[in-house]
């Protein structure tokens, strides 16, 4: 398997990490990561079964995840609790 990117995230095959905007990653991207280890939402798994594999699925929820992060960050000033 190759490394991926989708928008802002890159999983990196060498060591099967993830990687993405630091601010996301150390607010909510990581525990976002493990609430999909542990089966997700339904919203997640739905998203996940329909993308080609399922690496790609877990970056474009992030992705999705990341562009509500900042869209919220950028409306308020703040990242969302």
């Amino acid at each position: 398997m190759s490394s991926k990117t989708v928008g802002r995230f890159t999983f990196n095959a060498e060591d099967g990490t993830v990687s993405g905007p630091a601010d996301y990653m150390k607010a909510q991207g990581n525990a976002r990561i493990a609430r999909i280890e542990q089966g997700g939402s339904e919203a997640d798994r739905m998203i996940i079964s329909r993308a080609p594999d399922f690496i790609t699925g877990i970056l474009v929820v992030l992705q999705t995840d990341y562009a509500a992060f900042a869209g919220y960050k950028a409306t308020f000033g703040v990242a969302p609790r």
